[in-house]
């Protein structure tokens, strides 16, 4: 659920929401199709006021990219070719990570 920030206070009462400015409290990854679908996303958010966060990640069988959202929210995009991870890639991979 995205909600405007006066509204979110109404679902985490005693606490504070975080200052996005200085920290970050979790980071949201959208599972996508295609690596063109990665692309898509984040050119389209830069295109309405966000950033990308980091550099592309290209391990041949999962490629992402993150953004930083306008209010400062971190999310990523990626997609996971399964068919394509090698038996012993270079970046651990979780089992439970990658559904087929």
């Amino acid at each position: 659920m995205l909600i405007m920030p006066k509204s979110f206070q109404a679902f985490i009462p005693g606490k504070a929401p975080s200052d996005t400015s200085t920290t970050a409290e979790v980071l949201n990854a959208l599972a996508v199709g295609s690596r063109a679908e990665v692309d898509e996303m984040i050119d389209n958010v830069i295109s309405l006021g966000g950033s990308e966060y980091r550099t592309k990640q290209d391990y041949g069988w999962m490629y992402s990219r993150a953004f930083q959202d306008v209010d400062g929210h971190i999310w990523e995009s990626f997609y996971i070719d399964a068919s394509q991870i090698p038996e012993n890639p270079s970046q651990p991979v979780d089992p439970n990570f990658v559904s087929q």
